[in-house]
């Protein structure tokens, strides 16, 4: 694993020390760069700069919480935002803030950024909403409308330098209403983007005394209720309470999230609580121009572009092929053509000169880039926007960007140093790369059909021409309140993805757009992101026109903003929204497409069936309720409206060089040119876009031939199963130990698969908690601890836990095995990386950021080359495969032995070679019936096998075990008698010293230190530095791990407390 600074370049300074009343005669090549170091706010640049007019009006302290973070005991305290170290320190004027409610009743110091629940936890009114019960005990919150005020006399000084004052906003939780001085200035109804507002008058006024009134004010009213009222503008949408089958929007607990352009989980999700949380979440500053004394030396040090007359606020750099084609490949050998958006204020209608460079390229492109780098934009007075700038890049001259297993993640400096027309200038820098990618669903040709492959349309990624395989990952939004939110928990959770492998990251579009600093690092590091807008899971999104205006500004303002990071992988509609645009389009056209609509139907309405002997006429019996759902026609054109047309076509007019794709779930097009959607038509037997897999019908996890059959698809995009979190988490929000019961009622408020769909509350979660009693049941050792609460609360969180390693890693090495298959797929993204709070859930790394076995069964499945054992149960057929994703071929050999759970060998080892053709699986053993599976006279109860395969060259290697299904329940465990001793500093040898196999052996660290647990082997190089943990080791046999610190609060201290088990203890 490539080791990177944090956050060390990964956004140039900027600068410009400019005389206004002078006009130097040519403006110089390159400016003399600030030495001031970069730093961010909610995940945001830091513009605070009262040399060059920029005043940040948040607090000095925020609700920032860097790893670990601050431990919490519910049982015996300290809680929440009121916890020692909890708040970090930034740069800015440091203006009080004041948090009150509608009737005035409460009244509390508030911080800026930051949202309304927090500010009541850290004035004591409330406790943390994770705790307990809480959820439901905190939802008078948002019920009531909420105001931040602030006294701005303080900053009065410095603004009636500036004859024009501006107010930016970051964003804005929706909806609020802002108002100065008493003053309105405006409504606004969306928290993805940001605002700005003239109020030059206001601040006069104050100023020369006619206004006594100097605040600043901001009112957050209820979201839900709002989006209530606006839920009256269209006709009732079907949701799975109303018309369960099929319905046309989720209601997780709060409804009608469609109406309100904020986070959507904010209203809840199945996997976290409904605290629809307001406030003011991104920095905001005061913007001053055009000083008082012109004569005055103006400096700017920031990251934002500022003369004396114009404030830069969106720098967008859109750079791809000449002749690109959003959606298309280009051609690799033609020029590069960079084009840049400048967003701007301006004091006065006005023509400026830019200048542009990357002063890192070498040799004539230097020299190219001067030469035609000197454009003209016309400013007009007030906010425009204005291309300013086109210019070409020689073909060969940059090195290129790429994603991490595929080459270096180059990124520039491109610097641009603007001069308005008073002779005010400034220089400021934005890290960019070069390199294309392209989302192909082209049409599978005669020659793949000729080769196997099935017909029908391709779903892959092409970065700067070549095709890659997705070993990628699901993100969700960090924390319920996002204010909390350090940078220690994006690289955090960046440095794991690339730790086990990973090299894409999906923002999912149910929760919120990620930061800048979020995608700074992941030009760094070289991570892929799949971007999606904020829709999700619904057909019912509003197409009036207000609401379409305003996505649409939301749209581009979002584009325009994440253009300049070469991470930025595609931009997609929405989050299965296809799903519910599909079963609109089978309404209207009266068809049925068994394999689209079947899929889907399996997965989400009819778990328990048996898609691969679902006859014809039941599929047409299934569908029969699809001819009445209420105004179908009506939610399939504007679903067709809002992500075919309007969303399609303001992704298009903003950048060239990435595809937009209408939703996670597409099913591809039949036209780009005019654009025509392919939906549910198909022909028989073609295999279109991704696939996602859900299967809750425990007997059949593990099963391929009953799981999977109608799953196939191009892409897996979402597969997961879900766990209860460590008794680490439980400790955090269990109030008493009574609450430490599988199925206490804060433990089942914790999980809410499936979701309640309205406001019932507690909801039991009764699926979620027996689809994981019930498959620990099926398949592993039953915890029976009864004596004592919470120690069998943990062997259950263990159990979980392990059952949503086994499962999930089977279905990763299924979707990968079919790299080589009819479908060819080209990528998997497990369901989900990580948490927003406490709770069972399908995450591989918890809120805390203590991994799961999860995220080690990444590690082991998402590696270069590994290994497969297929079990086909129908079939009573074991395959052993060998997948790759490299694209070159690859050869190796692979050796696998059978044990019994006492060390024992079962039969010789044995070994074959095999070549594996480029993002390709190949099988080198394959036996049927258990009979010739198992080694003579053994014991499928008392078997496993373990499974080796290593490249010729000897630098990649993988491991994988496998036991029949069930056997686990049956196999007869002896004790394991782990020993763990230290091996010096932060490495630690495992030995198994009694008399049976260690199955499923699994380090843990204590609270108060993070990080993860890798192989230390020396002489072992597929092993070593590679996370590893959840091991099986037979009797005398040890396996040195060193665990990779990355934060710790306890001064070393945690290596005494740290453990290890095995399914032996689950029972005792």
């Amino acid at each position: 694993m490539v080791r990177l600074d944090r956050l060390a370049a990964l956004v140039g300074s900027m600068c410009a020390v400019t005389a206004a009343a002078v006009v130097p005669s040519g403006l110089q090549s390159r400016a003399a760069a600030c030495a001031q170091p970069s730093s961010y706010i909610a995940g945001e640049p830091n513009w605070h700069d009262p040399d060059s007019g920029i005043f940040g009006i948040g607090t000095t302290s925020t609700h920032e919480q860097s790893l670990p973070l601050p431990e919490q005991n519910a049982r015996t305290g300290p809680r929440g935002s009121r916890l020692p170290g909890s708040s970090a320190k930034v740069s800015t004027s440091g203006l009080t803030w004041t948090l009150t409610n509608s009737n005035q009743s409460i009244k509390v110091p508030a911080k800026f950024p930051s949202v309304v629940h927090l500010d009541l936890l850290t004035a004591g009114i409330i406790d943390d909403p994770n705790i307990g019960l809480n959820e439901g005990s905190t939802r008078w919150i948002w019920k009531d409308d909420w105001t931040y005020s602030s006294d701005i006399k303080p900053l009065l000084p410095q603004l009636t330098a500036y004859n024009s004052t501006w107010l930016y906003f970051g964003a804005l939780d929706a909806p609020a209403n802002v108002s100065l001085g008493g003053k309105p200035i405006a409504a606004t109804f969306n928290a993805f983007h940001d605002w700005r507002f003239d109020v030059s008058s206001i601040i006069s006024a104050i100023a020369n005394g006619s206004n006594t009134d100097s605040t600043l004010r901001i009112l957050f009213p209820s979201a839900p209720a709002y989006a209530a009222e606006e839920s009256k503008k269209i006709p009732f949408i079907p949701n799975q309470k109303t018309q369960p089958f099929p319905s046309v929007t989720t209601v997780y607990e709060i409804p009608n999230r469609e109406f309100v352009r904020k986070t959507q989980s904010d209203f809840a999700w199945d996997w976290g609580p409904a605290y629809s949380p307001s406030g003011p979440l991104k920095p905001a500053y005061f913007v001053g121009l055009d000083p008082v004394s012109k004569t005055a030396t103006q400096s700017s040090c920031s990251l934002v572009g500022k003369t004396s007359s114009v404030f830069v606020y969106e720098t967008s750099i859109d750079i791809h092929r000449h002749g690109s084609v959003n959606n298309l490949p280009p051609n690799q050998k033609a020029d590069w053509i960079v084009q840049i958006t400048l967003s701007a204020v301006s004091t006065i209608d006005q023509k400026a000169t830019l200048q542009v460079e990357f002063p890192e390229l070498p040799g004539t492109l230097q020299n190219v880039t001067l030469s035609s780098g000197f454009f003209s934009p016309t400013f007009k007075k007030g906010d425009d926007r204005v291309v300013t700038a086109s210019f070409k890049v020689p073909a060969n001259q940059p090195e290129l960007w790429w994603p991490i297993k595929y080459g270096n993640p180059k990124t520039y400096d491109l610097q641009l140093t603007l001069r308005d027309s008073t002779g005010s200038s400034t220089t400021w820098t934005r890290k960019t790369g070069f390199r294309t990618v392209v989302v192909s669903q082209a049409d599978i040709s005669r020659a793949e059909r000729a080769k196997g492959v099935a017909p029908g349309q391709k779903f892959e990624f092409q970065v700067n021409g070549k095709v890659i395989y997705a070993e990628a990952i699901n993100m969700i939004p960090l924390d319920v309140f996002t204010p909390r939110v350090s940078v220690d928990r994006y690289t955090y959770l960046i440095e794991g993805a690339l730790a086990v492998g990973q090299n894409m990251i999906r923002v999912w579009g149910g929760g919120h757009y990620q930061t800048t600093q979020f995608y700074d690092l992941a030009d760094q590091y070289g991570i892929l992101v799949w971007s999606e807008f904020i829709f999700a899971a619904s057909c019912g999104y509003p197409t009036y026109n207000s609401f379409l205006d305003n996505v649409v500004e939301e749209v581009g303002s979002l584009v325009r903003r994440k253009n300049r990071h070469p991470a930025q992988a595609t931009w997609v509609g929405n989050s299965e929204g296809c799903v519910f645009g599909l079963i609109r389009a089978s309404n209207l056209r009266g068809q049925i497409a068994e394999q689209r609509l079947g899929f889907w139907l399996l997965i989400h309405y009819i778990p328990s069936a048996s898609p691969s002997h679902l006859p014809h006429s039941e599929l047409l019996s299934i569908f029969a309720p699809l001819q009445n759902v209420f105004n179908a026609s009506y939610y399939f054109d504007g679903y067709d409206k809002l992500f075919h047309r309007k969303i399609r076509d303001e992704v298009l007019s903003n950048t060239k060089a990435i595809s937009y794709v209408p939703s996670s779930s597409t099913t591809g097009y039949f036209s780009l040119n005019p654009y025509i959607p392919r939906l549910n038509q198909s022909s028989p037997g073609d295999i279109i876009g991704g696939t996602e897999s859900y299967g809750y019908n425990m007997s059949q996890i593990f099963d391929v031939d009953q799981l999977y059959t109608l799953r196939l698809g191009r892409f897996a995009v979402e597969f997961g199963f879900h766990a209860l979190p460590s008794i680490y988490s439980f400790d955090r929000i269990l109030p008493t130990l009574d609450d430490y019961e599988f199925n206490s009622t804060v433990v089942r408020q914790h999980n809410k698969h499936n979701p309640a769909g309205s406001l019932e509350y507690p909801f039991p979660a009764d699926d979620g908690q027996g689809q994981m009693s019930q498959g620990v049941n099926l398949y592993l050792p039953t915890p029976n601890k009864d004596s004592d609460r919470r120690a069998n609360l943990d062997a259950w969180s263990y159990a979980t836990q392990i059952l949503q390693y086994l499962d999930v890693a089977v279905e990763m090495l299924f979707f990968r095995s079919r790299s080589g298959a009819e479908e060819t797929n080209r990528g998997i993204m497990p369901w989900q990386m990580n948490d927003v709070w406490e709770g069972s859930t399908w995450s591989a790394i918890e809120f805390t950021g203590r991994w799961r076995p999860l995220q080690y069964a990444f590690a082991k499945c998402q590696d270069r080359l590994v290994a497969y054992p297929q079990w086909q149960s129908s079939k009573q057929t074991l395959s052993l495969f060998a997948i790759s994703d490299f694209d070159t071929e690859v050869q190796g050999t692979a050796t696998w032995t059978w044990y019994d759970f006492a060390g024992k060998p079962l039969a010789p080892t044995q070994n074959a070679s095999f070549t594996i053709q480029p993002l390709n699986a190949t099988v080198f053993f394959s036996a049927t019936n258990l009979s010739n599976i198992f080694p003579a006279g053994a014991d499928s109860n008392n078997a496993w096998l373990k499974v080796n395969v290593k490249s010729a060259d000897g630098g990649y290697g993988n491991e994988q075990i496998w036991t029949l299904p069930g056997a686990l329940v049956r196999a007869p465990l002896q004790n394991p008698g782990l020993s763990l001793t230290s091996a010096g500093s932060d490495t630690f040898t495992l030995t198994a010293k009694g008399p049976g196999t260690a199955a499923y052996a699994f380090l843990e660290h204590p609270e108060g230190v993070l990080g993860w647990w890798e192989d230390a082997g020396e002489s072992v190089a597929p092993k070593a530095n590679r996370p590893t943990n959840v091991l099986f080791l037979n009797p005398g046999e040890s396996r040195t791990l060193r665990f990779v610190v990355k934060f710790d609060r306890t001064g070393g201290d945690w290596r005494k407390d740290v453990r290890v088990r095995s399914l032996w203890d689950i029972t005792h």
